[in-house]
């Protein structure tokens, strides 16, 4: 049943593409309209994304900042984090949403969406954003961070969406061999088992900052390396030459 239901979905996805329905980003409009070749390189694409994203986080920010302290939209603070960590009770919290949003515009202005993978990586964004909203919401409404999701439902949630976001890449003939660094060859063919892999792969790379700098529920400079040592990561894994 699970996989009819992946099936189903692929499908519909499959559909709404050939149909255009979402078309092409601006960047590749301006490319095929144009026809102005920097417009097609990766790594200005990817520039203009960050760019872009970048820009937007830095304008709505401070809006946000200033909406969600008149909101009273503050982060509680662990009742056993280091006294240290108190100072930072006030802060508002599910800045989240900004960053969710920024990305997701930026990813639709350069990256093609007319690729699946694309759209699997716009759902997997979408749905760990949404675990964290509600996450974040209930404990601003119970003012107490063990108010929020407790950690066998937030694993529990991301593990099902890590899932599903897996078994769109399977049907989507998403490539299950495994490469270890520096080698050339794979060793070895994971087949179906490249689902359960992957979800554990989603799920400790989405808590890696949390298990760096998480006694407060604010982890902004891991994060900020976490992301940027991804993207070097995805920018050599995809690229023809060098991986």
């Amino acid at each position: 049943m699970i996989k009819s239901a992946f099936l189903v979905i692929y499908n519909l996805q499959k559909v709404t593409i050939r149909k255009n329905f979402l078309g092409q980003d601006m960047l590749y409009y301006f490319y095929e309209t144009f026809n102005i070749n920097i417009f097609s390189y990766i790594t200005f694409r990817a520039g203009f994304a960050f760019l872009l994203s970048f820009v937007l986080t830095t304008i709505f920010i401070p809006i946000f900042i200033k909406w969600a302290k008149s909101k009273n939209a503050m982060q509680p603070i662990y009742n056993f984090a280091p006294l240290a960590h108190k100072k930072k009770q006030n802060t508002p919290t599910m800045g989240g949403l900004i960053f969710t949003a920024s990305s997701l515009i930026g990813v639709c202005a350069s990256a093609d969406l007319q690729n699946n993978f694309v759209l699997i990586a716009i759902v997997c964004l979408l749905s760990f954003g949404l675990i964290g909203f509600y996450d974040d919401i209930r404990k601003i409404l119970f003012t107490s961070n063990e108010k929020g999701l407790s950690s066998r439902a937030k694993f529990a949630l991301q593990f099902i969406f890590a899932g599903l976001v897996s078994g769109l890449l399977f049907l989507a003939e998403f490539p299950t061999n495994l490469y270890l660094p520096m080698l050339k060859a794979p060793i070895v063919n994971m087949g179906i088992w490249a689902i359960i892999f992957w979800s554990f792969v989603i799920v400790a790379s989405s808590n890696a900052t949390n298990l760096t700098d998480g006694l407060d529920g604010l982890a902004t400079v891991p994060s900020i390396f976490a992301f940027l040592s991804l993207a070097v990561f995805m920018y050599i894994s995809g690229h023809a030459i060098l991986a």
